[in-house]
């Protein structure tokens, strides 16, 4: 490393973070450096007072998998969002499945990737946003709470954009009020297609009632939006017009949403991980499954057509409405839905072949990994947002008599760091892992 002056700086910059950052050593600490690769050697700016980053403001060596940007907010290092734009999306592939299993060498697991999904057009994949409302519309500018006014994403369908390019309008006439980042909108995309919006209000220093009315007739006289909801004050859900249950189209079938439920943002992807867990699963005539964290059901409506019994396991309660819904939908009526943590849930449930698990990043709770190694059901089909607590979940379960006979990525989130990951685990007499041959789908 070279000083070019006292604020530009040359570095080499080593391998991504946890959060798909580049670093570089400036002194005897090390820096952020923003849209990096791995072994370039840039010029960069210093950034940020209290948290220093570098930004790169010249390319000395670039890397071979570099490509330019396609979004404006991202080249001008606004919106948070994205933060591999700038890599090629068959490297981003590669670079994602190396950092699995890097991940799992460091927790002492001889575990490879064996299949890669991805995405034949890694854009406009997105059916889901959480828009930020201050006196522009938008998502937060990385690193900061200020908010990027946006007219378009390019990795969210083009009807999101389309609303936040209305509300930037409505805004900077003055018809919109500014509501200094204290109120979220939580948009999704259903059939039409249409928008349904849910909108939360901060709970520190809400917004006058007064501009959330001017808020939600905009809203509801918005021709894209088809329902919309609001968060009170005391948490109640308070429905403003249309139905705020759309539905949306997987794998050719209906399936009931509400804006405010999670719910996986790839629907062109989702099929495919929905048919990995029909076949793992497979055969599923006289079974008992259970969707532990299920959300609004997905994967146990999936696998209900020839089971026995399907509990679905979530502590929402309008998730567990969708369910419902959708179940009806179908004709399923072996699909029981426990509004319930999964902690309270699995104590007094039991005798489950295969259990489908899809926790949240921190990965599954002491209480509910003691649940499993006690029921021990044949087959756990485990869905992670996050290799590191994937990892330390698996060491336990492999220790007590489970095998990952497969660990396969889903690219749900190109552009980002971010990556889905499936592991399918059996029952065993010892806990050695299995590895087979790496495939890649796409």
């Amino acid at each position: 490393m070279s000083d070019s002056s006292d604020a530009i700086l040359t570095v080499t910059l080593t391998e991504f973070d946890d959060h798909g950052t580049t670093r570089a050593r400036v002194g005897n600490h090390w820096l952020e450096v923003e849209q990096g690769v791995p072994g370039e050697t840039v010029k960069i700016e210093l950034m940020g007072k209290k948290r220093q980053r570098g930004r790169i403001i010249d390319l000395v060596k670039s890397a071979n998998d570099r490509v330019f940007p396609p979004c404006e907010y991202y080249r001008e290092w606004k919106c948070g969002g994205c933060q591999w734009q700038h890599i090629s999306y068959r490297s981003q592939l590669r670079r994602k499945r190396r950092a699995v299993e890097a991940t799992m060498k460091r927790a002492g697991l001889d575990h490879r990737v064996t299949a890669t999904y991805s995405l034949a057009e890694p854009w406009r994949y997105r059916t889901t946003a959480g828009i930020a409302l201050g006196k522009h519309a938008g998502f937060r500018r990385h690193g900061s709470l200020a908010i990027v006014p946006i007219e378009d994403c390019l990795i969210s369908h083009p009807l999101i954009g389309r609303l936040m390019a209305g509300l930037n309008k409505e805004l900077e006439s003055g018809e919109l009020p500014d509501f200094r980042g204290r109120v979220r909108l939580d948009v999704r995309l259903a059939d039409g297609p249409v928008l349904q919006v849910l909108v939360r209000p901060g709970d520190d220093h809400p917004p006058a009632p007064s501009d959330l009315e001017i808020l939600t007739a905009l809203l509801t006289q918005t021709e894209i939006v088809s329902s919309v909801s609001i968060i009170s004050p005391d948490g109640e859900l308070i429905v403003l017009s249309g139905d705020p249950f759309g539905q949306a189209t997987v794998a050719g079938r209906p399936v009931y949403l509400h804006a405010g439920s999670f719910f996986q943002t790839n629907l062109e992807l989702l099929p495919e991980l929905v048919g990995r867990l029909q076949s793992e699963a497979a055969p599923l005539e006289g079974k008992r499954i259970a969707d532990v964290y299920g959300g609004v059901g997905i994967f146990g409506l999936f696998l209900a057509e020839n089971a026995s019994d399907v509990l679905v396991v979530e502590s929402d309660p309008l998730a567990g409405e969708a369910c419902r819904r959708t179940a009806a939908e179908w004709g399923l009526e072996n699909v029981r839905f426990r509004v319930e943590e999964a902690e309270v849930a699995l104590q007094d449930e039991s005798g489950f072949d295969v259990v489908v698990v899809d926790p949240p990043r921190t990965g599954l709770s002491e209480t509910v990994i003691e649940a499993l190694i006690e029921q021990q059901p044949n087959t756990i089909l485990y869905i992670s947002c996050l290799a590191q607590s994937l990892a330390r979940d698996l060491r336990v379960l492999t220790a007590e008599g489970y095998s990952v006979e497969h660990l396969e990525i889903f690219d749900f989130y190109p552009q980002t760091y971010h990556v889905e990951i499936l592991t399918v685990l059996r029952k065993t007499d010892d806990g050695a892992a299995g590895n087979d041959e790496a495939t890649e789908q796409g």
